[in-house]
């Protein structure tokens, strides 16, 4: 009998402890047969985890079992699958998976960082999600023939990943499935697969006309008649300094190009309408990009964690800016959002601690939660008239932000919303607003001058609290309710205005002010 052989199966046979000899013979078949006790935990046919300590492995076509009806007889059991996670963090290098398998479990080989051949003799319709995902080692991709679909993660992180060759079998290849694998340098596709093809060192989706997979070192920028720069697609895996999206892309999709530590420069298509979440989150030395007109949404983290990102010129079709689009990008130092932008999600422009100015659209109703949060260097901002709500935390601790002009139609200010703002000389507050929530206004250490809306009925725990320079304070007709710590430790206030008849003011509202006393207010000092 001749055997054939394959890397590490050198030797046609394998003997370690509690298997017998196992190969493969001349037709490509493995056979043998194995005592599975300490190496292989076998459960109705499954291989559920490998116990063995050997690197080379091959995995036996059938297995004795202990016959639960017939004392002290055996049965052959064939070996039909391997369960999820099976052989997680393994330490293999080389694995024989038999002809007798008809499915590989989810993760099976996931991290299995010195794995670097794999012989697949079986015929499985899926390679599922993170199957062999984080085998850092491997090079060559097994995908075996017959393979119809390939799952999400499959083969993420394979960091030596250096090629992939897609079999005509293959119909489905799901998002991120080659996520991370920054050293691919080739992609084949078999003449004949009726749903992908390669070109310019990048997988196509024949359907949607999508780039599904790109090498790190690719030729993307010279594809025609593509529409969309698929998820994952690129991620932590694009060699170029320059990224030019070619003309005819109408979306750039979630994660794209994610982490791809080279990309200094990105030019958009004058085609491009959406770029998706996370795109370009984490691309830390993205200094320019240049927008054409035509794009209306910018994801939630499109360009989240950009750390070296200067100035952008948003274009003028937006309409949409997600959360956290713009979080953390240091260096950014002005922004003009366009008039047609109606909805900006919330931390969309937080810790952008380089930031000097914002002009706000004219079209949106709400300052969002965190806008424009830990902004140590925001000195300018306009509040448009348009604007009904300025929510949580909107510009915490904008330090050097000193005027604030809030429009006239305002109804509401949310929770901590002007926080630590120590730069705030006056808050003039509209009559349209009908509710300041707790600690608004906290620490605003450098307000002397406060007028309160006439609409209010309450205000709020903490609303004034710390706001160490006011010196004095008219409470409106309106407002029935004083609550704690509303004015706590405003140490400067010396002049306080109670309106006649029913005005609630409870313990330590005034607590911590130097020459405000019970008597001049009734109660609210004592804490």
């Amino acid at each position: 009998m001749e055997r054939k052989l394959l890397g590490h199966f050198k030797t046609g046979a394998l003997f370690t402890k509690d298997i017998i000899p196992v190969g493969i013979n001349d037709e490509g078949k493995s056979f043998g047969k194995t005592i599975p006790s300490s190496v292989f935990e076998i459960k109705d046919g499954v291989l559920a985890a490998y116990h063995g300590t050997d690197d080379i492995v091959v995995i036996p076509r059938t297995v004795e079992l202990e016959d639960t009806e017939s004392e002290g007889e055996t049965v052959t059991v064939p070996i039909r699958a391997i369960g999820d996670n099976a052989f997680r963090g393994c330490n293999i290098v080389s694995v024989l998976i038999p002809d007798t398998v008809r499915e590989i479990g989810e993760g099976a080989f996931c991290e299995c960082r010195y794995l670097e051949d794999v012989m697949m003799l079986c015929e499985i319709d899926t390679l599922k999600a993170y199957v062999f995902a984080y085998c850092t080692s491997l090079r060559c991709a097994p995908i075996p023939k017959g393979v119809k679909k390939i799952e999400s993660f499959a083969f993420e992180n394979c960091l030596s990943l250096e090629s992939v060759e897609i079999p005509a079998s293959v119909e489905i290849i799901l998002p991120g499935a080659f996520a991370e694998c920054e050293s691919l340098n080739e992609i084949i596709v078999d003449n004949v697969n009726q749903s992908y093809y390669s070109e310019g060192k990048c997988l196509i989706s024949k359907k949607d006309c999508s780039v599904v997979l790109g090498c790190y070192d690719n030729n993307l920028e010279e594809l025609k008649g593509i529409e969309r720069i698929g998820e994952a697609a690129f991620c932590n895996a694009f060699g170029k300094s320059e990224l030019i999206i070619p003309e005819g892309v109408v979306e750039v999709c979630e994660n794209a190009f994610c982490d791809c530590a080279c990309i200094e420069t990105v030019r958009f298509p004058s085609t491009l309408k959406k770029i998706g979440d996370d795109a370009f989150s984490s691309c830390h030395f993205l200094k320019q990009v240049y927008f054409n007109n035509g794009i209306e949404v910018i994801g939630d983290g499109a360009f989240c964690d950009c750390c070296d990102m200067e100035n952008i010129i948003l274009p003028h079709s937006l309409t949409s800016i997600g959360e956290d689009a713009f979080l953390n990008c240091s260096k950014l130092t002005e922004i003009v959002i366009p008039d047609l932008v109606a909805s900006i999600g919330d931390f969309a422009f937080s810790g952008c601690d380089s930031l000097v100015s914002a002009k706000l659209s004219s079209s949106i109703d709400t300052i969002p939660k965190s806008l424009f949060y830990m902004c140590p260097t925001l000195q300018s901002v306009n509040i448009p008239d348009s604007v009904e709500t300025i929510c949580e935390d909107a510009f915490w601790g904008c330090v050097k932000l000193e005027k604030l002009s809030l429009p006239q139609n305002l109804r509401a200010i949310g929770k901590s919303a002007f926080s630590y703002c120590l730069g705030i000389r006056e808050i003039l507050i509209p009559n349209s607003v009908e509710k300041v929530d707790e600690r608004a206004f906290f620490a605003c250490e450098g307000v002397k001058r406060l007028v309160l809306s006439e609409s209010l009925t309450s205000i709020a725990a903490l609303t004034f609290a710390n706001c160490k320079n006011l010196e004095e304070v008219k409470i409106p007709e309106s407002v029935i309710d004083i609550y704690t710590g509303a004015f706590r430790d405003c140490s400067e206030l010396r002049y306080v205005q109670i309106p006649e008849g029913e005005c609630r003011i409870s313990e330590g509202a005034f607590f911590g002010s130097k020459f405000i006393t019970a008597a001049d207010i009734g109660c609210g000092i004592e804490d």
